[in-house]
């Protein structure tokens, strides 16, 4: 920079700078004094001649993830994307973050500018949720909170009862319990719990609906009229998004 100064004592400050980054406050003091006569210009070299650095601005994300009842849920795996990001995966994400138990997650350091914070993992029993939360980092020591809700999966019980003989015969007037299977060792212990008995849909149709990620036993307690009880006791695994049958 050249300019016409009469000699004496000066100094240098930055008035503005990139949006990226943090204007510096520092004063760089330098002194102009006369060189001679022969000389027409002198070159001062600021902060000793290096150069002078600016930081950029960082900020970060503090999360919480919980369930669709409010409750706190660990064990989620969280990705912070580019804003332009269309494949969230581990391998794309610029940091990821596990939630822990009170479903706390967080990334530090996130510098300046747009980002997508996106679910990558859920926990077992568990709904991937696959919106995009959208975070600006534009401040220094910024916070963005973000909250991600999950989803339980939830399926379906269906059953047929039919003659042995005559399949195509289907019977009314049976009764069947659902139990959950506590310790899930696919067999009805005293331990596992009834939640309920399976609604008579249609003729020979029985249902259980909106049950809960889980494995559960289900057996009959009331025959229909002239046919024997069935001693046996099913198992069913509720693990898809899919109503699973039975």
């Amino acid at each position: 920079m050249k300019t016409d100064l009469p000699f004496g004592s000066y100094y240098v400050k930055e008035l503005a700078t990139d949006e990226h980054y943090i204007l510096s406050d520092s004063k760089y003091p330098f002194t102009f004094s006369y060189a001679g006569q022969d000389t027409e210009t002198v070159e001062i070299a600021v902060n000793d001649g290096k150069p002078i650095e600016n930081k950029l601005i960082y900020g970060s994300v503090s999360g919480k993830k919980i369930t669709e009842n409010g409750e706190a849920l660990g064990g989620a795996v969280i990705g912070l994307f580019k804003a332009d990001e269309t494949e969230f995966t581990k391998e794309n994400a610029l940091m990821t973050a596990t939630s822990e138990k009170d479903g706390s997650f967080s990334f530090e350091k996130v510098p300046y500018g747009n980002w997508l914070v996106r679910e990558i993992e859920q926990p077992e029993g568990f709904v991937l949720d696959e919106t995009s939360y959208e975070v600006k980092i534009s401040e220094v020591a910024q916070v963005i909170e973000v909250e991600i809700v999950n989803e339980y999966v939830h399926g379906n019980i269906k059953l047929t009862k039919v003659d042995e003989d005559y399949p195509d015969n289907k019977l009314t007037g049976a009764t069947f319990e659902v139990y959950k299977d506590v310790n899930g060792d696919g067999k009805l212990d005293d331990g596992d719990e009834l939640i309920g008995t399976l609604n008579e849909t249609s003729t020979g149709i029985y249902e259980m609906k909106e049950l809960l990620y889980g494995k559960y036993l289900v057996r009959e307690t009331k025959a229909p009229e002239g046919f024997e009880l069935d001693k046996g006791v099913y198992s069913v695994f509720m693990k898809k998004m899919k109503p699973p049958t039975r």
